[in-house]
Parts: structure tokens; C-alpha cells; sequence
């Protein structure tokens, strides 16, 4: 089916998960088939269900003599389907179990919290488990409206394989299903094309879990998907071979050379933007050290010496031979069959290993050039408390800000900051400013008229007189060791910056002095904001 997380409204967020659960026990129409499940799984039958990011897929396996039955019996689920609360409930309950157990494992903090920085404002669209929330509202009726929207005929796709005659089959197919509601609209048409906006800029993230036994590191770009950029999907999926592959340079920097102990790399064509993803297990004794080189390396994936022409080969044929074992297994290759035509169409699972046959090495350096090098990024780390600060991780990798709401609050007749977390925003920014080498920010002092409005500070006048290229008004320039509280504000932070590296010719600064009436206006003038800016 078309469908999966993809196209979820936020009311229904998670409804295809909760039907993969419930579809197969969905109470039949006909009293013939109430018993048929037992039957099927009597005479060694399966049930199974996936749930995706843009597919759900509902696979009934059983004895050549019961195909009949099971037309009939699939076209209940499909056209009659009765609710069940009992089953309902169970359903709820089973998907409850799984997030819970799913919140121990670190991996799934941090990979709840990426899909949030990542694709952000559609996370839903990425998030195949769901909402519990969402899910635990439920209803039957509600169910009932998420499957005539969602299973109807125009997207779906019955697929038969195994000791069966084509044409009966095809023939046995209409006949059955001739009276499956057609529904003109749908979920699928309706919300079928969020518009993922692209990063703008590189982004870092914390998950902070003491699950986390074994830190952990993602990195995640945004890739072609094959609705936009469908061509760049087939370079694609080489390039993440031959960076994953044993003896690359990408492995040798970090593995060979002891700082990590495993990396993998992973590039899945989907219709809606895909994610070139890219996991690091380091070593936990060097972390710093590792994500040094990460950096280093990521820079480097340009370049038409990053591989030589046998890994290149080897990567292309890795792949086609991935793809052809597939076919020795019926339920692995009705899986990526139909999930890839949710995605893509018939064609592209045909023509996939002969385009990937096709692929140059001129391809693979065009798609690194326009996805990865210099791209943005979005990095997450999860760790537990105790290896955090024992390794001072945040001095190298923290929790980068929402710069557009980047707010930074002081201590009265002071540029002192106020609190811990304005300390740490201070830090993100730093390190956010050096994993966007390109962007240029403003920061804005505030000063309220109750404080002390001139300081004595010889050490700022004298800094701001050495800042080469720094920006800040003419109408800011004050008497000689005499310095506004606001426009101190505003250089507290931009010398930080400095100190930490950053050029001065990226930087602007600005004041204001404001006049608060009410106690909670005077509080708020106290502060410096932190804007982008493009000059």
C-alpha cells in the first residue's frame, strides 16, 4: 500500500502502525471466515505485516489448495473490515509494549530526537512508529476513516507469487475484489507531498540516556530522493558502498586507526528525500579525537582520489549482487518489490541494477559535490551522564541552538550571564558558527535605563579596536574607557566567539537601551539576542 508514515496527519499519526497490528485480526464478515486464520496457521501459514516510511505491506502465505479462501478472506479484510474492540485495545497495548521497550535502547532516543532536528516541521512523515499518543485515541470510527483514505484500490497493489497459474490468478483477483470500495480521495493524495524543506545549516544534538553504554554517533544528510533527483540516487547508493567497505580510506582513518570500532553507512532510495546516514561506535576513550577526523574526513568525500577504481567496481558489483539474492527468497523479494513501486514505480526495481551498472565515477563525484561536501548536516551523539563529563564532550560537541531564537539573559548592571544554560547556549553557538563556516550572525545587546548605562572597561574598548572587519553602527561608538552595558552585552559574546576562532569579519554587533515600566519588562530588557545575517 502506498502509504506508511508518509502520509499521516497528525491526528492519525501512527495509524499505519496500529493497523499492521490489527489488519490480519480484523473480524470477518462471513462466519466461514472467522475460523479461516486458524485454519491457515493449522496447515503451516503465516501472517505478516510491515509498516514503513512510505509503504505498509500485509502478506498472507499459505497451502496452494487454500488461494481461494484466501481471496475471499483478504477481500473481507479490505471491503467489510469490523472493528473489534477488544482487539483494538489489544492492538494499543502491544504498540505501547514496543515504545516502551524501545525507549531503553539509546539508539532510539537519539534517532527520535535527529528525525525532529532533521525534518522538522513533518518529523511525523519520518517517523514510522508513531505517535503513542495519537494512537491511544483511537477509535473504531476513526480507524474506519484511516482505511477508507488509506487502503483503496488506486493505491495498492496485489502482488501473488509461488506454484500458481498468471492469468487465473489475475482473473480470480478482479472477480474477488470487484466490490472493494473505490474511494476518488484520500490520505495518499491529500497529504502525499510534504514539503521537507532543505538544511540550511549544520546542526549537533545531544541525547543524554544511561542506557547508553557504548556512546554512539549519527550523522545525517539530506539526500535525492527519487521524486526529486532520482538519477543522484543511483551514485548514491555507491558511494555509501564504498565507504562502508573494509579498507576504505573512510574506514582506515577511523577503524584502522583505532578511534572507532565500527562504522556503517546507509543510503535508501525513498520518493520523499532520502538520508545519507552515516553511524560511528568510538572508541570511549577517544571521542574527541574521532569526531576531529570525522570532520577532517567528511571534507575529503569530494575528492576523486577518496577511492580507487576497485572499490569502485567492487561497490557496483556488491550491490547488484545484493539485489539478486534477494530473488532466492519469495517473501524477501515481495517485500523489496513492492515496497520500492510504494516508493518509486515498477520500472525503477526493474531497471535498478542496470542503472547502477551505468554509474560512472564522474556520477558519484557530482553527487558528493552537490549532497555531501559542504553540505549541511545534522550530528547527534548519545552518551550517558558520567562518559560526558568525564570526557568533557560538550567542549568539542554539544547541543547546537535555534539561532533565530537564540536569547541570552544577564545579571543586573552587568555582562555577566545569568545562568548555566545561557553558559552552554554560549558554547553551542561556538561550535555551531565552526560547523557553518559560511554564516554571519548579529548579535544584539539590550540594556534596560534603570541599569548603570556606562561602564568603565578599557579591556573592551581596546578589544573592539582590534576586531578587524567586525561591523558594529557608528552611533554606537562611545567616549574613550567608557562602554555602554548594552553594547558590552553584545561584545561579551562576540569575544567568546573571537577567542574560540572565529573570524571577526563574520560578526556584527548592535545595542539598545530600553525603558521597562512594569518589574517583568525591566527583566526582559536584560539580555542579547542573536540574529542571522547576510551582508
Amino acid at each position: 500500500v502506498k502509504g506508511g508514515a508518509i502520509t499521516e496527519p497528525p491526528r492519525f499519526d501512527g495509524f499505519s502502525h496500529l493497523y499492521e497490528h490489527l489488519f490480519f485480526n480484523l473480524a470477518a464478515k462471513d462466519k466461514d471466515m472467522q475460523s479461516f486464520r486458524e485454519t491457515v496457521r493449522a496447515n503451516g501459514g503465516t501472517f505478516r505485516d510491515t509498516t514503513g516510511f512510505e509503504h505498509a505491506s500485509y502478506t498472507l502465505t499459505l497451502p496452494r489448495q487454500m488461494v481461494d479462501k484466501g481471496f475471499r478472506f483478504l477481500n473481507q479484510l479490505v471491503s467489510y473490515p469490523h472493528y473489534n474492540i477488544d482487539e483494538v485495545k489489544r492492538a494499543k497495548q502491544i504498540i505501547r509494549a514496543e515504545y516502551q521497550k524501545s525507549q531503553s535502547h539509546p539508539l532510539f532516543a537519539l534517532n527520535q530526537d535527529m528525525i525532529k532536528r532533521l525534518w522538522a516541521p513533518f518529523a511525523n512523515r519520518k517517523n514510522r512508529f508513531g505517535n503513542p499518543d495519537a494512537i491511544a485515541l483511537a477509535t473504531p470510527k476513526m480507524l474506519d476513516t484511516f482505511k477508507r483514505s488509506n487502503l483503496r484500490p488506486r493505491q495498492t497493489l496485489m502482488v501473488i507469487a509461488g506454484d500458481v497459474e498468471h492469468e487465473t490468478m489475475v482473473d480470480k483477483a478482479y472477480s474477488t475484489f470487484d466490490d472493494w470500495p473505490k474511494v476518488e480521495d484520500g490520505f495518499y493524495s491529500k497529504y502525499e507531498r510534504p514539503n521537507f524543506p532543505r538544511l540550511n545549516y549544520s546542526e549537533q544534538i545531544i541525547t543524554q540516556t544511561e542506557s547508553a553504554h557504548q556512546p554512539v554517533f549519527l550523522v545525517c544528510y539530506l539526500g535525492p530522493g527519487t521524486n526529486y533527483g532520482r538519477d543522484a540516487t543511483y551514485p548514491a547508493k555507491v558511494f555509501a558502498n564504498i565507504l562502508g567497505q573494509p579498507g576504505s580510506r573512510f574506514k582506515s582513518a577511523l577503524v584502522d586507526a583505532g578511534l572507532a570500532k565500527s562504522v556503517s553507512v546507509r543510503y535508501q532510495p525513498l520518493k520523499h528525500v532520502s538520508s545519507f546516514r552515516v553511524t560511528i561506535v568510538p572508541d570511549s576513550g577517544k571521542i574527541e579525537e574521532m569526531h576531529d577526523t570525522l570532520l577532517a574526513e567528511m571534507k575529503k568525500w569530494d575528492q576523486d582520489s577518496y577511492y580507487t577504481d576497485t572499490q569502485f567496481k567492487k561497490a557496483k558489483r556488491q550491490i547488484v549482487q545484493d539485489r539478486s539474492q534477494i530473488k532466492s527468497n519469495t517473501d524477501h523479494y515481495l517485500n523489496k518489490f513492492t515496497s520500492t513501486w510504494a516508493s518509486t514505480s515498477v520500472d525503477y526495481y526493474l531497471n535498478f541494477t542496470d542503472s547502477i551498472r551505468a554509474v560512472d565515477r564522474e556520477d558519484v563525484n557530482i553527487f558528493t559535490r552537490e549532497y555531501l561536501t559542504n553540505r549541511p548536516y545534522t550530528g547527534g551523539l548519545v552518551i550517558d551522564s558520567a562518559s560526558r563529563h568525564g570526557r568533557n564532550v560538550d567542549s568539542f560537541f554539544t547541543t547546537t541552538p535555534q539561532i533565530d531564537d537564540l536569547t541570552f539573559r544577564y545579571k543586573s548592571n552587568s555582562a555577566q550571564l545569568k545562568t548555566k544554560q545561557d553558559s552552554q547556549h554560549l558554547l553551542g553557538l561556538i561550535q555551531w558558527m565552526k560547523i557553518n563556516p559560511e554564516a554571519r550572525i548579529q548579535i544584539n545587546g539590550m540594556a534596560d535605563k534603570s541599569e548603570f548605562l556606562k561602564i568603565r572597561n578599557k579591556k573592551y574598548l581596546s578589544y573592539m579596536d582590534t576586531l578587524e572587519g567586525f561591523s558594529v553602527p557608528h552611533r554606537l561608538n562611545m567616549p574613550k574607557m567608557n562602554v555602554r552595558l548594552d553594547i558590552l552585552r553584545s561584545l561579551r559574546i562576540v569575544k567568546a566567539l573571537t577567542d574560540a576562532g572565529i573570524e571577526p569579519g563574520r560578526l556584527a554587533g548592535s545595542g539598545r537601551l530600553e525603558e521597562g515600566e512594569a518589574k517583568e519588562e525591566v527583566i526582559e530588557n536584560k539580555k542579547a539576542t542573536v540574529r542571522l545575517k547576510n551582508w
